[in-house]
């Protein structure tokens, strides 16, 4: 639930950035405020796997992200040259 609410304020944040052109003043504080909410789910990210998922099954994971991360990279490399 917490990181529910966490990701729901970064997504009006974002939405209200995308609608309002913000700038001048507002602009420092709207960024600190994306950037506590952004950290606050990354939080909740970052400690429920390790209860959840023994530490082979959160290697596994990782390793299989970031190999299809790696080919991702190369076929957009190969894909949009420009």
């Amino acid at each position: 639930m917490v990181l529910l609410v966490g990701l729901g304020f970064m997504t009006l944040l974002l939405y209200l950035g995308g609608v309002y052109k913000v700038t001048g003043g507002i602009l420092v504080p709207y960024f600190m405020l994306f950037v506590a909410f952004e950290q606050w789910a990354g939080a909740v990210t970052l400690f429920y796997p390790t209860e959840l998922y023994p530490t082979p099954v959160r290697a596994l994971g990782k390793d299989l992200l970031l190999k299809l991360v790696e080919l991702h990279q190369y076929l957009a490399y190969f894909t949009f040259q420009y």
